[in-house]
């Protein structure tokens, strides 16, 4: 089966100001140097916009010259600063989940962008989706990263002490499961999927049709997590005009729409 190699990166100045400088610059040193051609090269740009037609003819020509057939993609994204942390994890998350889903060999370009897109790809590439990481350097050229350890393994083992630690003086968590009927091996599964998330602070989504107990399950959830004293709401989204989901769920100012008399 054929997997699409892309190559993910930010747009960095040193990127831009290779033509003038006489080096190649990270972006082209990676796609030119790698064993293998990519198929594609998406390259983020929250900067310099206005010169990256002219970056892109000179990439372009370079991977002729090298008989590389890569397909150059750019994608304008909005950031409010360089260290716009939520902004920059929403982006990467937005590249890279579709990616994963064709089951695409993704690289990361480790040294074009700020540190805080550098932290980022690094994060989500090692501990989350499983990518390929590489970084470029005038002395070195192109070397692979390695990390001598799993980030995502690193934190469930923390997780996993502290949850312990938080849940010693807490009720068997079971019975807070005990109503539910499981006697299917599909059911049985659902519960101790359930109760593995019940004390994590994560989302979750339940699927089912209707009348499969998609509420009961939700309710154990969370009388068996850390927000059992919390209220426990429920919500018939299917019951509000979707014009209205957000102004239902997380309120208005008065005046924001016809109607809206009151904050």
């Amino acid at each position: 089966m054929f997997k699409k190699r892309v190559l993910l990166t930010w747009l960095g100045r040193h990127d831009l100001d290779a033509e003038k400088s006489g080096h190649h610059g990270a972006i082209a040193s990676i796609l030119l140097k790698s064993g293998a051609p990519f198929d594609e090269v998406i390259i983020l740009i929250s900067n310099w916009g206005d010169e990256a037609p002219g970056y892109k003819q000179w990439l372009e020509s370079l991977l002729v010259e090298h008989r590389r057939n890569t397909k150059i993609i750019f994608k304008e994204v909005t950031l409010t600063s360089p260290i716009d942390y939520p902004g920059i994890y929403a982006i990467c998350r937005e590249q890279l989940e579709p990616l994963s889903a064709d089951k695409s060999i993704v690289t990361l370009n480790l040294t074009s962008g700020t540190p805080a897109m550098i932290a980022t790809w690094l994060l989500l590439g090692k501990g989350v989706y499983g990518t390929r990481l590489v970084q470029t350097s005038l002395q070195k050229g192109l070397t692979p990263v390695e990390l001598p350890y799993d980030i995502s393994l690193e934190y469930l083992q923390r997780q996993d002490g502290k949850l312990g630690a938080m849940a010693a003086d807490r009720p068997d968590m079971a019975t807070q499961f005990e109503h539910i009927q499981s006697e299917s091996s599909a059911m049985a599964n659902v519960v101790r999927l359930a109760q593995k998330l019940a004390p994590r602070n994560v989302p979750v989504i339940i699927q089912g049709e209707s009348g499969t107990g998609k509420e009961v399950i939700a309710e154990a959830i969370h009388h068996a997590s850390l927000r059992a004293t919390k209220p426990f709401i429920a919500v018939n989204c299917g019951a509000i005009p979707n014009t209205l989901i957000d102004s239902q769920l997380f309120g208005h100012r008065k005046g924001a729409f016809t109607g809206a008399t009151a904050d």
